[in-house]
């Protein structure tokens, strides 16, 4: 694997951390789904109110993508962030 931010120094690392928007997991890997990006980047927005509420919430979100069902967890805002084409999301 590989981490979402680097420095010269553990301080530089945190800085992007606060700074930084979250890195695009399909720049890194395109062959990933679609949806996989927005369940990332909802876990790890800088504002906790667009996380998800609950690690459940979470692991919910990810099995209803793998069935191919929209799920009442998916976040309008974040999906706005991300500034994907929102059919690419849909199965």
């Amino acid at each position: 694997g590989k981490q979402p931010y680097s420095a010269d120094t553990p301080m530089g690392v945190a800085v992007k951390h606060i700074t930084e928007p979250v890195p695009r997991i399909l720049n890194v890997n395109p062959n990933l789904p679609p949806w996989i990006e927005m369940v990332i980047s909802t876990a790890m927005a800088k504002d906790k109110t667009d996380r998800f509420a609950t690690a459940v919430e979470m692991m919910e979100t990810l099995k209803a993508f793998m069935r191919g069902e929209a799920t009442p967890t998916l976040k309008i805002k974040q999906l706005l962030k991300l500034r994907l084409p929102i059919i690419r999301l849909l199965p």
